[in-house]
This record gives structure tokens, C-alpha cells and sequence, in this order.
């Protein structure tokens, strides 16, 4: 991985952990200037409980999710499920992957297709099977793609449209249909490369902004 895209990771998700344990953070709301909410923060306040699991394939995470007698498993993890989890659900599991499928599996997707001209940005949520992000898709939701915004605008902003995506396909389908594959490029990418670090710099493009550097600042620690 190109080490200014590690040291934007590490800020980001240090920003985030900051907020995500402040203990006076009892709400999930948008006191901040950067829209942060925290899953813990909505469970607690619709009542359902948190569990931490560190291994996904452990006997323990499978007598939890039997249990809980779980319909639809919906993921967003970066590890492969064994077959005995994807079986556990009565429907499926489902995942959010962010872009376009085919185009963009792997990692880091907003910032792979932002630097790849003309190319669309958004989500895909499709049905998981064995193969990493080769399941049938379910739902797509497409944002504008705008090269003066950064990936941190773009990926704020795929998120949110993924949220409302998923809300929109579980409230409608009690048997989740597969949808009309896009006709794009299949294309495969890991963390980003010096090389493209280099030629995403070389297009004027910005992994985030010094104002949604203090933004970001500003609503996890105030």
C-alpha cells in the first residue's frame, strides 16, 4: 500500500475510534461537523444487543448466529465466510461492496474508480457465495461522480446512499431477487500502489481536503 493513502486510513479510522469511545458519545447523532454515527450508539438505542467477534468462522460466532435464528445475514467484513456461516441463514447473506459490480471488486473502491476516468461510482449489494464479490448483485445505487470532490466526499457520500439502498431493498423484498448484472468491465483491485498514488495525484485528484481534515477533526473530538 502507498504510504499516503496508509496515512490517510490511519487518519480517518483514528478519528473514528476517537468519537466511537468518547464515553459522553451516548447518542448517535450529528453534533459534528462530518456526519459520524456509531453502530454501538444506534443499537443501544433501539435495543438490540452488540456482540465483538474476532474470528468469523469460530464455532462461537455460528452458535450465536443459530441462535438468533438469523433470516438474512447482511456482512460488510473483509474476510471470506466458511460455507458453514453462509448456510445459517434461512435466506442468505448479503453484502455491501463499494462500487459497481463487476467493475472495482477487491479494496477501495471509490478511490480505484475515481482515478479511473469516466468510470461510475457507487454500491453493489449482492448475495454472498464462496468467491470473494462474485455473488449474484441485488441492488445497485449509482452517486455522482465529481472529480473537484475528494475520495473522502465520494466515499461519505457512497456510504450513505448504500445505507439507504440496503434499508429500501430489506423493507421491499421478503425474498431477495437477483438483479440485472450492469454491463461493465470486470476490473480487480487491492490497496493502492505508489503507481496509482502517482497518477491520481497527476490528475489534480485528493484523497481528502485540508477543510474536511478540520471537519473531521472537529466532530470526533468535539
Amino acid at each position: 500500500m502507498d504510504w499516503r493513502y496508509w496515512l490517510y486510513l490511519v487518519f480517518t479510522n483514528c478519528c473514528y475510534l476517537v468519537f466511537k469511545n468518547r464515553w459522553r458519545r451516548t447518542l448517535a447523532g450529528d453534533q459534528g461537523a462530518v456526519p459520524l454515527r456509531s453502530l454501538r450508539a444506534l443499537a443501544k438505542d433501539k435495543q438490540i444487543p452488540v456482540k465483538e467477534v474476532s474470528d468469523f468462522s469460530s464455532t462461537d460466532f455460528e452458535s450465536q448466529l443459530r441462535e438468533m435464528k438469523v433470516d438474512v445475514l447482511a456482512i460488510r467484513i473483509g474476510s471470506i465466510l466458511t460455507n458453514r456461516v453462509l448456510d445459517i441463514p434461512t435466506e442468505c447473506t448479503i453484502c455491501v461492496h463499494s462500487s459497481l459490480l463487476p467493475s472495482f471488486k477487491g479494496i477501495a473502491g471509490e478511490f480505484h474508480a475515481l482515478r479511473t476516468k469516466q468510470a461510475p461510482i457507487g454500491s453493489t449489494i449482492f448475495r454472498v457465495n464462496p468467491s470473494l464479490d462474485a455473488g449474484p448483485p441485488l441492488a445497485y445505487v449509482q452517486i455522482e461522480r465529481d472529480e473537484h470532490q475528494s475520495v473522502f466526499s465520494h466515499m461519505i457520500r457512497n456510504n450513505t446512499a448504500a445505507g439507504q439502498l440496503m434499508l429500501d431493498l430489506l423493507n421491499t423484498q421478503s425474498v431477495l431477487e437477483p438483479a440485472t448484472k450492469l454491463k461493465l468491465p470486470e476490473s480487480y483491485f487491492s490497496w493502492p500502489k505508489r503507481a496509482h498514488m502517482t497518477g491520481f495525484r497527476k490528475q489534480g485528484l485528493r484523497l481528502i481536503t485540508a477543510s474536511e481534515t478540520f471537519a473531521l477533526m472537529r466532530s470526533a473530538f468535539f
